[in-house]
C-alpha cells in the first residue's frame, strides 16, 4: 500500500480520503493478494469435509457451502473468533475496521420477528432462506429459529454479511471470455482496506493485477485533497439487491430500481404507449429529458412499466390501456398495504 490515502468517517461513514490531490490514473492503493483471503468457485469434497467437520453424507445439502460461506469461516478462524487456532495478528486487528454485528441491517442478519417488521416479503424471504442454508451447515454456529432477538446476528452471520459485502472477483474465466462454459477456475477475495471503498458516483476504479499479484485502485477523474475515494460497487442493481447484499439503498433514489411487476401483469398482449405517456408526463417538451435525469424515481417507475413505441391505430379507444394502467396501480396499492406502518412509526 501506499500513503496517499487516510481512513475516516463521512457523510457514508468511514472511507478512503485523499491526503492531497489526486490525479486521473494515480495509483491510490496496492494490495498483495497474498494478504488478502482467497477462495475458489470449487472445491473438492475432502476439503468440504473438512470444513464441515464431518462427511458429506451427513449434510442435507453439501452444495450450499459454497465459496462465501467458506471465506466466511475462513474470516472467522483469521480473527480469532472461533478460538486461538488459525489467527492472524493482521486480521484481529483488522476486524477492528468492520462493521460491528449490531450495526448490521442485511436481511440475512435479522431475526425472524425483525424481518417481518421489514416490511418486504421478498426481502424477508431470502434473508430466512440464507439463515436456515448457514443453519444446515453449521448448526452449532447460529442461533435456532426461536431464539431471541439479541441471539441475532451470530458471527457466522456476521462474517457472512462482511464477505457478500466486500469480496472482489480475483479471475473469472466466464468474465475473460477463455471459457465461458467453465467456472471451475473462478477466484474471489477479501481485499483488506480496499473493501473501505464506498460506493458513488466513482471517480475510481480497481483492477486485479494478475501479472504483479495484487489488487489495485487508481483514479479514474482527478480527486481533490480530502475528497473521499468512491467506486460503482456493481451496475443496474435494483434497490432489492443493495438492501440483501449491503443492507442500505443508494441515497437520492436508483436510476436501476424498478417494480417487480408479476408476469400475470406483464406478459398478455397490452402495453402501455411510450408516445402517449411523454406526452401526458410533458416529457416530450423541450426539457424533458432533464426531468428524468433529475429524477431517478420517476425513471426507474417508467421503466418497470410494459412500453411499447408504436403509436394507436386509428378508432382505438384506449379502454384496454385504461384496465391495464388500473391493474398495476391496484397491484402496487396492495404491495403498500403490506407495508403497515408509516415511515414515520419506523
Amino acid at each position: 500500500s501506499n500513503t496517499t490515502l487516510r481512513l475516516r468517517q463521512g457523510e457514508r461513514g468511514r472511507g478512503l480520503f485523499t491526503k492531497a490531490l489526486q490525479r486521473k490514473g494515480d495509483t491510490l492503493l496496492t494490495i498483495p493478494l497474498q494478504s488478502c483471503l482467497r477462495e475458489t468457485r470449487h472445491v473438492s469434497d475432502e476439503e468440504k469435509s473438512n470444513i464441515l467437520s464431518r462427511p458429506l453424507a451427513d449434510v442435507e445439502d453439501p452444495e450450499a457451502l459454497t465459496w462465501d460461506v467458506r471465506m466466511a469461516i475462513r474470516l472467522l478462524l483469521k480473527t480469532g473468533k472461533m478460538g486461538g487456532e488459525g489467527s492472524e495478528k493482521f486480521w484481529m486487528k483488522y476486524q477492528a475496521l468492520l462493521p460491528r454485528p449490531e450495526s448490521l441491517s442485511q436481511p440475512l442478519c435479522l431475526s425472524p420477528s425483525m424481518l417481518s417488521e421489514f416490511q418486504h416479503s421478498e426481502l424477508a424471504t431470502g434473508g430466512l432462506m440464507q439463515q436456515r442454508r448457514l443453519r444446515m451447515l453449521f448448526p452449532k454456529l447460529m442461533p435456532a429459529e426461536d431464539s431471541a432477538d439479541s441471539d441475532y446476528p451470530s458471527l457466522l452471520q456476521w462474517a457472512f454479511a462482511c464477505v457478500r459485502s466486500r469480496a472482489f472477483t480475483v479471475t473469472s474465466k466466464k468474465q475473460n471470455g477463455t471459457n465461458a462454459d467453465n467456472e471451475e477456475d473462478d477466484e474471489f477475495a477479501f481485499v483488506p482496506f480496499l473493501d473501505m471503498t464506498n460506493h458513488g458516483e466513482p471517480n475510481a476504479d480497481f483492477m486485479c493485477d494478475g501479472e504483479n499479484n495484487c489488487f489495485v485502485l487508481h483514479a479514474i477523474s482527478d480527486i481533490p485533497e480530502g475528497s473521499e475515494v468512491l467506486i460503482s460497487y456493481r451496475s443496474e442493481m435494483c434497490n432489492r439487491i443493495y438492501q440483501a447484499l449491503y443492507g442500505f439503498v443508494p441515497q437520492g433514489g436508483n436510476y436501476n430500481d424498478n417494480i417487480e411487476f408479476p408476469d400475470s401483469l406483464m406478459s398478455d398482449d397490452c402495453q402501455l404507449m411510450a408516445p402517449l405517456l411523454e406526452q401526458a408526463l410533458g416529457l416530450d417538451e423541450p426539457g424533458g429529458e432533464q426531468i428524468l435525469s433529475s429524477d431517478s424515481r420517476l425513471n426507474s417507475v417508467l421503466m418497470s412499466l410494459p412500453l411499447t413505441l408504436d403509436m394507436p391505430e386509428d378508432g382505438t379507444d384506449g379502454n384496454m390501456e385504461v384496465e391495464k394502467t388500473q391493474k398495476l396501480l391496484d397491484y402496487v396499492k396492495a404491495q403498500r398495504r403490506s407495508m403497515s406502518t408509516s415511515l414515520e412509526e419506523d
